[in-house]
């Protein structure tokens, strides 16, 4: 087992949360998102990541989105005591918005490993909000169909993808939240 992955005999593997956030301010983000301006997603090396598009907002910078953070902090705050993990949500510093267009995906991946990305913590939580209806996560080997404004948080050690988009746009907004190193 590497010191990176999390144990517990917590059989919660993940939360679902329905409609946390309204359509408005999914709506809102996405405009604003738009407005700012999508870049190509790429790997931690740097390389291409298909073609996935996305937007970072910094928490600290002067952005309208401070309740969207907010309602973000709380929830992360319930599930580190819902999964025994501790975090420090009030050291998140940014979101990361995302397009998928018809034939994007991201494969299977896990979130936690900090030494790859250059950061002075460690991730505990992955937290993830479909801003689009239809669309679809895979978490732990669970297909799940998420709507607009529904909320998927886990820890961030298990594995979890976004399968291929077949039509339309999907766009989603996702958090990774900080804590003390993995024990």
């Amino acid at each position: 087992m590497s010191e990176h992955t999390h144990r517990s005999d917590n059989p919660l593997r993940f939360l679902y949360l329905a409609s946390v956030f309204r359509p408005v301010y999914m709506n809102a983000l996405l405009r604003y998102a738009e407005q700012t301006g999508f870049g190509q997603a790429t790997f931690v090396d740097g390389a291409p990541r298909d073609n996935v598009q996305t937007v970072f907002f910094d928490r600290t910078q002067d952005y309208p989105l401070g309740p969207i953070f907010d309602r973000v902090i709380e929830l992360s705050k319930y599930a580190g005591k819902m999964f025994n993990i501790e975090v420090t949500p009030e050291q998140l510093s940014f979101m990361q918005v995302a397009r998928y267009l018809p034939g994007d995906h991201y494969g299977t991946h896990t979130d936690h490993d900090s030494s790859l990305l250059n950061l002075d913590y460690d991730r505990k939580l992955s937290f993830f909000c479909s801003m689009s209806d239809g669309g679809q996560l895979l978490v732990d080997r669970c297909h799940l169909n998420v709507g607009l404004g529904d909320v998927v948080i886990f820890p961030a050690t298990m594995e979890h993808a976004a399968p291929q988009q077949h039509s339309g746009s999907r766009y989603s907004f996702v958090c990774w939240m900080p804590g003390p190193t993995w024990k």
